[in-house]
């Protein structure tokens, strides 16, 4: 389904969203704006407002923390990452915030040290 639904894009309406007046433009603005609908409801937000479609993980996880960063939200805090997670997910937050935290996991089990855990959480 998803790859005859990218197949129809790419062949009927490959086009820039919100650019263009002509008809392949429009369509690809109507077919954007709907995967907006359909995932909003997917996920139960009250409408697409706060809802942002960025290319990948990589680059939804840059821009939230740096909106985080720009914000102020990370001022007072701090964030905690695990040694499992992918680098794309460290950086960003080291970046952002410079009380970033390195939680400790069993190597042989994969599971989050929880004492290591429960040493670098605060009363926030």
């Amino acid at each position: 389904v998803v790859l005859d639904a990218m197949d129809q894009f790419y062949t009927e309406t490959n086009s820039n969203v919100h650019r263009s007046a002509h008809l392949a433009a429009e369509r690809a603005t109507e077919a954007l704006e709907q995967s907006r609908e359909t995932m909003a409801k997917f996920i139960g937000a009250k409408g697409i407002r706060g809802l942002v479609i960025t290319s990948g993980a990589t680059d939804g996880l840059n821009r939230l923390a740096g909106m985080a960063s720009r914000n102020g939200l990370l001022d007072d805090g701090k964030v905690l990452v695990t040694e499992m997670d992918h680098h794309s997910n460290i950086l960003p937050w080291s970046t952002a915030c410079p009380r970033t935290e390195m939680v400790r996991v069993d190597r042989e089990s994969a599971e989050i040290d929880m004492e290591d855990l429960a040493s670098k959480l605060d009363d926030h």
